[in-house]
């Protein structure tokens, strides 16, 4: 499968979207993919499915998509947006008090936001997360990620909340590199309930990475 450069999209459909009824017609077949993948599985993705489930016409279909690998990457762009809208809704909802807001706090919000949204996908989470990589260029994830970065050090700068590592945009990068990766691997390899354990440890692992425990090694005896 051919790699987009940089941030060109693979949706070639001479059609876009601006109309309610258009924007209508791009949600259905959106949410048709997902209704297919939990019924049938990735076999069952085709786009003549993926148009009768939706009740359009394949080459309504073609007007807005060029492809399958197209639908999904609008999934996936869509997925990122809406990622950081929730990121910046749910720790809106973190205690406003003095010392109520910690690194655990904010970790356990962030991670259990992230496996909420990606868990939401059903099925089509596993599909989107393996072929993630080579349908979106490494520009978007960078992007993507940088901008997260970005918000989640504001916001400790914001609650005066201090981390361990030195060098921060890194820590952080290796966080959001690590989140990703094990919930790649969780969603490919795990049933339900073992994924929530892999959650709460992986939750641990990165406070024990990122908590400033300074005042505890300075008051040890």
């Amino acid at each position: 499968m051919a790699h987009p450069d940089e941030d060109k999209p693979l949706k070639l459909g001479s059609k876009k979207p601006k109309q309610p009824r258009s924007r209508t017609t791009v949600d259905a077949i959106i949410q048709s993919v997902g209704l297919i993948m939990d019924a049938e599985g990735p076999l069952g993705l085709t786009t003549n499915k993926i148009a009768e489930k939706a009740g359009v016409s394949v080459g309504s279909l073609y007007q807005y998509f060029k492809n399958k690998e197209s639908i999904f990457e609008t999934i996936l762009l869509r997925m990122t947006e809406e990622n950081l809208k929730s990121l910046e809704a749910t720790l809106a909802t973190m205690p406003s008090e003095p010392g109520m807001r910690t690194i655990r706090t904010t970790v356990e919000l962030v991670v259990r936001g992230h496996y909420a949204n990606v868990k939401r996908l059903g099925k089509l989470s596993s599909v989107l997360f393996e072929l993630a990589p080579q349908i979106l260029s490494v520009n978007h994830f960078k992007k993507a990620d940088e901008k997260i970065i970005r918000f989640l050090l504001n916001r400790l700068d914001e609650d005066q909340i201090r981390i361990r590592p030195k060098h921060r945009e890194a820590a952080f990068f290796i966080c959001s590199q690590t989140v990703r990766g094990v919930l790649f691997m969780a969603f490919l390899q795990k049933e339900e309930s073992e994924r929530d354990l892999i959650i709460e440890e992986l939750i641990d692992l990165l406070v024990r990475y990122l908590e400033d425990d300074t005042a505890a090694v300075t008051h040890a005896p």
